[in-house]
């Protein structure tokens, strides 16, 4: 996992990290309501998630999850805590603690093999995952905004 800095953002995400900064202004993230889902990349749509975070205990809900993350899990997440979900594993709750932790954008990259049913076999994944930062007072993040993409490497 790493810190996105604005020169290391690929094509792929940068619509989304350019709408976050817009919307962020001089300050440090933007509140969910300076986010207009009209202004958000379309082509980028079904490959958002929105997160809500609780606190005390610290706990994540995700309250919209589009549709090629659906695809990608295999079912729809869309009201359920990340707590909840036996598939969810560590290196997702890390990131999620890590862009509260910092209060900016982080990314996290993977590769993974994974049956394809459309090839009829096994192919090595690129999974990213962007996250983006959202407060109502700019200082406690209330929400994250999130992307994510998977592609076969071969």
């Amino acid at each position: 996992m790493g810190r996105y800095e604005p020169t290391e953002i690929g094509d792929e995400f940068r619509p989304l990290y350019d709408c976050w900064r817009q919307a962020r202004g001089p300050r440090a993230m933007p509140a969910r309501a300076d986010m207009d889902p009209l202004s958000m990349p379309r082509q980028l749509l079904p490959n958002i998630f929105l997160l809500e975070v609780h606190q005390a205990p610290q706990r994540f809900r995700f309250r919209l999850v589009g549709t090629a993350v659906v695809a990608m899990l295999g079912e729809d997440w869309t009201g359920k805590f990340v707590d909840e979900l036996r598939q969810a594993n560590q290196q997702v709750t890390d990131q999620y603690v890590e862009t509260l932790k910092r209060r900016e954008p982080t990314e996290f990259h993977n590769e993974y093999s994974k049956y394809d049913p459309s090839v009829q076999r096994k192919r090595l994944m690129h999974y990213r995952r962007l996250l983006l930062p959202m407060s109502d007072d700019e200082v406690t993040v209330n929400m994250l905004l999130g992307a994510a993409n998977i592609q076969p490497i071969s």
